[in-house]
Parts: C-alpha cells; structure tokens; sequence
C-alpha cells in the first residue's frame, strides 16, 4: 500500500508511475467522480514539493466566466497567489500582464487574438523558470471549453504538467487523453484499502455491522473515496456514529444511509426535479420499477410520457438507475434513494402507488393483474379497503421482497380480518420483524376488532415490546381488561419489564398452542431442558420463546434481546469478532434489562482478556451497575483477567466469589466458575485446592442433581484427576452444543486448530502449552504448513522491519506482504505484529517478550 497521511489510502502503483523521474511531459489521471484523482495529484504534489520542486496549482472547477475556454483567468490567479516561490527573472511580471490584457471575451471571438493570447501563454511559461523542477497541476482540466491548447502550451514550455478528467465528462477529456503521453487510470479502492480508508475516517476500528450497513448502501460505489467519505460525514452529522469500547459503532442500524446533499450523484438528481425524485423512489422498491410502466406513471401524475422516458434515460446514463434482463429500473446505489426519503416522501410514494394502482384499474376493467396487485400492495392504507381488491391480492403470489406488504395490503381490504390479521402475525414472527409487529398490533386496534382479535393483537404486541424493548402502544392498554386472557401478557410484560424470572410455563399460559391457529395444524412444542434453563438465568428469552412456540418462531436479528442471544451463542461458538459487536450494540441501545446488560459486559470483558486488551477488559466491567445480579459470572471473569499475569491471585478471586454467592443453589455462572478454579489449582501447582474444587463440584451435584451440575462434576473431577475419558465425554457434549471455546480451553488434539480460528492470542498460548503438557497429536500442526515465504516474512516482523523493508528484501509488493500478513496474524491468533513476533509459529520456542 502506499504511503498514506489523513485519508489517502492505496494507490501505490498509480503514485510510482507519477513519481518516474521525468522533467517534462503531460501525465492525464482519469476515473470516475469521487474516485480520488484529486487525493492522488495532491499527493504526488507533497512528494514534489518534498524533493524541492514548485508546483503550480490550478483548479478549473473553480469558477471562472463561460467565455474563457482556456481557463487563463483560472491560471493568471494561480501565478499571483505563487509568484513569490517562483523565483523568475524580472521579465515574468510583464508576460503575466500581457496575458491579463489580451484575457477578454473579445479575444476568444477572433481567431488571430485567441493565436495572440496562446503565444502570450508560451511565452509566459517560458519565463517561469526556478532552480528547481517545476510542476504544473491541472485540477478538472475536462472542465475547460478547450483544455488542449491551453495545456500543450505547458508542456512546449518543458514543464511537467499533470492533468486530473472525469471519464463521464464530454469529449474533453477523449482527447486530452489522445495527446498525453500517458494516461494513469483510477478504478476503486480494493476490500482492504476501503477498509483502510474507512477505519482513518472514523478515527478508530469500525463495528462489523457499521461496515456491514455502509457497504450494502452504497452498493457499487463502495470503494469509491467520496462515496464512503460523504456517507460517514453525513452519519456524523446525523449524530449516528458513537464509540462503544474502542470501536466506532452506529445507532439504528435499521434506519437507511444516506449520501450527502453535496454528492454529486445528488445534486445531478436534484435536476430532474419531482419527476426525478419519483422514478429513483419507485425503481429502489423491492421489485424495482418496470420501464413499461412509465405511461401509467404520466397517466398518474399528469406529466407528458417523453419527459418520463427522457428522465429515465439520463439517470440510467449517470449511474443512478440500472435496467435489468427483465427491463425493470432499480436504484444502484440505495444510499441515493435513502437521501431522498423523508416522512413526506413516503406519503407522497404510497399515494403515488394508489393514483398509478387507479389508473391500471380503469384501462383493465376486471380484468386480472400481476402490475396492478404490485401498486395496491406498495399503496397500502393510501386506498381505501376494497373486498375486490383482496380478492385479487389472495389470487396473486406476492412479488419477491414483499411479502410482508401483500399480507399486510390483504388484511386492510378484507371484509373479515380475523385469518389475514393471524396470518400477517404469524408472518412477521417467522421473518422476525418485531418492531413492524408492534406498529401492526396498534393499527390494527385502531381500526377496530372483536374481542378474540384484541386479544390476539394484545399478545401480538406484547411479544414486539419484549423484543424491541418499546412499551406497548396506549390503544392496547386503554379500555376494558377484564379478560384474563388479555391481561395475561400484560401483566406478564410487566414482570418482564421489572426483572422479575420467567418460567416457561409462565410464557405458555401467555402464548397457548391456538393463539394464531388451530391446534391440530401446529407441531408440537419443544419441552426445553438444560438449554432453556440456563438461558433463563441469564434471562435470554430467544430460546424459551422457541420452546413456547415452536416453528412460527424466528430467532429475532435487531433489538435488545437479539443483541443479547447473539453474543450468548457467538461468544461460545468462538465468533467473538460477532460478539462483540452485539455487545456495543447492546449498550448503545441502552435499553436491555439489568442482569443480560451485566451477562453481556462479563462475556466481552472474558473476550479482551484473551486477545490480550487489559484495559479494554476493564473498562466493560467498570461500566456494568454497582450492585451485581450475576455475582459467579462477575467473579469468573475478574479471576479470568487477574490469572493471566497471576494465577494465584485469580484462583483466590474466584474462590471467595464461589464461597460468598455459590455454596448453595444452582446460582448463575456456577459451573464457569468451578471449571475456572480447577484449571488455576492445576496451573499452581496445589493439589489440595484440586481436591477441594472436587468436593465443592461433587456437592452441588448430589444438592441439585441438574444437567449442569452432573457435567460441571464429571468436568471437575475428570481434571482432578487426569481423567481423560471423563473429560473427552465433556468435550463431546461440547461439540455437539458447537462450544468452540470450550475446546480450546481444554486442550483437546484439534484445541490449537479451533484457538486460531477464533484468533485470541492469549487462549491460542493456553491452548497450545496445554497440548504440549499433555503431549496431544497434532501440537506441532499450527507450523507445518508454513510457507518459505512466510518464515522469511516472520523473521523479518522478529528483526523489527516494516513492511516496505520486508517487501524489498524478498523483491515483492507491499500489498503481497500485507496478504501474507494477515494470513499470520490468523494463524497465530493474533492482532498485531508484537503478537506476531513473540508467538510461537516457526520455530521451536516461544519468542519472550
């Protein structure tokens, strides 16, 4: 990669071809706009300048009069504002005056004084002389009337003269191109240079869903600088970026980015007008927009068909819409159409469905549609309800990403709700839209609806609450709640909402089997068992809610209790990289109750103590409540934490955590924590604190006789006493639950394999001094399959180099380093090149600190 200084990242090998030792001559940077030809010219003009050459700047996007097709005006106040470096002989002021003289609109209508105004110009550089080179940079030379001539001049001169031109200009830059003597082609940043670029923007290591979220509404203009750079600003300025723990993260992730107003994709938008605005709306709905629509559209909104089709053709030529195979037009890039969408728009959309849907009903009559079916589904409430249209709506299969919208537009124009109203519920708990659920249940009770149906929207709402972390709508509380069967989920949210525990049997009564459809169409309901269990101590609801309604349920993705099962699951599935994003996610929302906030901060702190991030680590636990509700997790991972540089000090942690919260009951955390002091009583060498972990695990065994106690006890007493069977039979369990953490932690043949894949460098150390001191197969496999390159690569991290002195000493890329790089870092199950070099790959021994 290139040098890089603020926000220029890449671009190594366009840099080296400007930096060939050339004196003179026209280099031509092309690319699209935002691609960064000015952020490459800008640096190639430091380097310059570093090597003690003036360089002349002169930005044609400025403005300047039409009539100057040269851009002397543009030149003649480039030369001012520099004349002081430029150190010319006393003849420079004159030609400079001469050519300010013959600068008139009067020169460019005749010819002979356009000839007389280009003689002046070659004299004029011929008189900018220095001890020094001299460069000349031309900003936007596509923008002049006739950039040719003007910059020919310069180079007649024996000037170095390096020109920037959009590839979607006019036929300017065609041929300026033809008269260059090389032309260096700009084409998006590569993966890893836009993340590169992304995380010097932010200022610090992006969250993998903010990166997630920006790449996917920008579309193909990720890797575009400008693009990324705008979209993070407008975030910025929206007050949506916030650092969580050392990463930049992004508040409601859900709602849409947005290009800035001063993009240029926008303001070439914001030309067409309405018209303009109607068709990007249109053509970034989750069916696009078909092209033989656009009569209907001037049908609906009284413009002329040319002016539609006219429109469309130019917003396909700027690369805001695209036509597929099927001719339909769909919006590239969404973080265009998000900058158009406001409340007023997405009224304005839905009445624009229903004027077009009216149009498509007059020219068909009663005739069958799959267009017209798709406008009343995007119009919505727009329409008024119309049992014909419902019938068309349950005759048509719903257009591809809008199924939730034909379900929702079948239940407003039915005569009787009662089955679309438990369909749509239904449909909306499978896709998990949760917080679409809830915005249903009060509209629908708005609307009005029977007593069965209050009830089942109440238990419909109540279920959107839990999950989003929003009260219930006013319409469902207020009025008559004699109904048990009604207050049920509301008391039930209360309790909830109040931290009280939740039974699976409190859930059923809630949410019984006929709730949305008959008994004998459903399966039957999971009965729970230890994972249920144990995720109710730690009050993650996702898998007694699967218990509770079986198939109809899907694992929810957004909200507080989403957040708070996917750092559950990746934490012990060793995706930490995943858990930690869920966790900053849930303390940004800030909504989570007290004890799966305390149960979140604990599992990340475990997870920057094993990469190595002390104060990180520190700072999850600090910010957790003052009064704990998880006291043997808390105590878990503060032994955890003081165990890697004292592991007598952690053993004692843990062990008055366990004797002050843990002798009695099945207390959260209890079998983390055993498992955590007979590891450390090995580690120091104490056999009787090993026989005393033993006892402790053998008596919540016989106290309780649970599933986790009879697997905390054959895990206890199998390290207790080097029981390999024992310990194998845990292992295998763990396997089968897809407990890659625990693995590592154990020991077993493939611990070192599975440490790597989770890329913690202080648990990938543990896990290898474990294979060792057990003599496993396969503790020598982290280095075999080390290449000749990459032990050159490691011995040169050891000896300190950078990557541009690795990369010319073994006469490659500095982009081939990185690759190799970071397939080290992975193998090695670190993050940075410390990590790197004292780690053990490729040789024998650890490398010490």
């Amino acid at each position: 990669m290139a040098r890089q200084r603020g926000t220029f990242v890449g671009r190594r090998s366009a840099l080296g071809v400007l930096a060939q030792d050339r004196q003179a001559g026209l280099t031509v940077i092309r690319g699209s706009e935002g691609i960064g030809k000015s952020a490459l010219a800008h640096e190639f003009r430091r380097e310059l300048r570093e090597r003690g050459a003036v360089v002349l700047e002169i930005g044609c996007g400025a403005p300047a009069p039409g009539w100057d097709q040269f851009g002397v005006t543009l030149l003649l106040a480039a030369l001012r504002e520099q004349f002081e470096l430029l150190r010319a002989d006393t003849r420079l002021p004159e030609a400079i005056d001469r050519v300010s003289r013959l600068c008139s609109p009067e020169t460019y209508r005749s010819p002979w004084l356009r000839f007389c105004l280009l003689n002046a110009l070659s004299t004029l550089f011929g008189r900018v002389s220095v001890t020094g080179r001299i460069a000349v940079l031309v900003e936007d030379a596509d923008r002049l009337g006739d950039p040719v001539l003007a910059i020919a001049v310069m180079r007649r001169a024996g000037h170095l003269v390096v020109a920037t031109c959009a590839l979607d200009s006019a036929s300017g830059q065609d041929k300026l191109c033809a008269v260059a003597d090389q032309v260096v082609e700009l084409g998006p940043l590569t993966e890893d240079e836009t993340a590169v670029l992304l995380q010097r923007t932010l200022h610090a290591e992006p969250d993998s869903v903010l990166e997630r979220v920006l790449r996917q509404a920008l579309g193909p203009l990720w890797g575009n600088p400008a693009a990324v750079l705008g979209a993070v600003s407008r975030l910025r300025a929206e007050e949506r970026l916030v650092v969580v723990h050392g990463a930049m993260c992004l508040r409601a992730p859900a709602s849409p980015v947005a290009l800035p107003d001063r993009h240029h994709l926008v303001r070439a938008l914001s030309r067409f007008g309405e018209v303009g605005r109607d068709l990007v709306l249109l053509a970034a709905g989750p069916a696009g927009f078909a092209v033989d629509q656009l009569p209907v559209l001037a049908a609906a909104t009284g413009r002329p068909v040319p002016e539609c089709g006219g429109t469309t053709d130019e917003l396909v030529a700027l690369g805001i819409l695209d036509c597929d195979a099927s001719a339909r037009l769909r919006c590239r890039v969404p973080a265009v159409a998000a900058a158009l969408r406001t409340d007023a728009t997405a009224e304005h959309l839905s009445r624009l469905h229903a004027a077009m849907a009216g149009q498509l009903r007059d020219r068909l009559g009663g005739e069958g549609s799959a267009v017209l079916v798709e406008h009343v589904v995007a119009a919505g409430t727009a329409l008024l309800p119309d049992p014909e249209l419902a019938r068309r709506l349950a005759a048509a299969p719903p257009v591809a990403g809008s199924r939730t919208e034909h379900l929702r537009a079948m239940w407003w124009h039915s005569p009787d709700r009662a089955a679309p109203q438990a369909e749509l519920i239904r449909h909306l708990i499978r896709t998990t839209e949760y917080d679409r659920l809830g915005r249903f249940a009060a509209e629908a009770t708005r609307t009005g609806t029977d007593s069965a149906g209050l009830v089942q929207l109440t238990r419909a709402a109540v279920l959107a609450s839990v999950h989003t972390g929003e009260p219930v709508d006013e319409s469902l509380c207020a009025g008559e709640q004699e109904e048990s069967s009604r207050t049920a989920p509301l008391v039930l949210l209360e309790r909830w909402t109040a931290g009280v525990p939740l039974s699976l049997d409190a859930l059923r009564d809630c949410f019984p089997e006929d709730w949305l459809a008959p008994v004998a169409t459903r399966p039957a309901r999971h009965t729970g068992g230890e994972r249920v269990r144990s995720a109710c101590a730690v009050r993650d609801l996702v898998p007694l809610l699967s218990a509770v309604l079986g198939p109809d349920y899907g694992t929810p993705t957004r909200g507080p209790l989403a957040a708070h099962h996917r750092v559950r699951t990746a934490f012990a599935a060793g995706d930490w990289t995943t858990a930690l994003s869920a966790a900053r996610e849930l303390v940004l929302r800030g909504n989570a109750d007290r004890t799966a906030d305390e149960h979140v901060r604990v599992l990340a702190a475990e997870i920057s103590g094993w990469r190595g991030e002390d104060d990180r680590a520190e700072a999850w636990l600090l910010n957790s409540s003052g009064v704990t509700s998880l006291p043997l997790w808390r105590g878990w991972v503060e032994a955890g934490l003081r165990a890697h540089t004292d592991l007598a000090g952690g053993f004692e942690i843990a062990w008055q955590a366990y004797h002050r919260h843990g002798r009695t009951g099945d207390v959260p955390g209890k079998a983390e924590i055993l498992a955590r002091l007979v590891s450390l009583a090995l580690r120091v060498e104490q056999p009787h604190r090993v026989h005393d972990v033993a006892a402790l695990a053998r008596h919540w065994r016989e106290e309780s006789g649970s599933a986790a106690a009879e697997e905390a006890c054959l895990l206890v007493g199998g390290l207790a006493d080097g029981d390999d069977a024992r310990i194998g039979e845990v292992v295998q369990s763990a396997r089968a639950r897809g407990e890659q953490y625990k693995i590592a932690l154990l020991g077993q043949p493939d611990a070192v394999e599975v440490a790597q894949r989770i890329g913690a460098s202080r648990l990938l150390s543990h896990a290898r001094s474990l294979v060792a001191d057990t003599g496993a197969a396969g503790a020598a496999t982290p280095d075999t399959d080390l290449s000749e390159t990459h032990l050159a690569i490691l011995d040169h991290i050891r000896a300190g180099r950078t990557n541009r002195q690795i990369a010319q000493a073994l006469r490659m890329s500095e982009k081939t380093v990185e690759k190799n790089l970071t397939r080290l870092f992975a193998k090695a199950g670190c993050r940075t090149r410390y990590g790197l070099a004292v780690s053990a790959l490729g040789q024998a021994e650890p490398v010490g600190a």
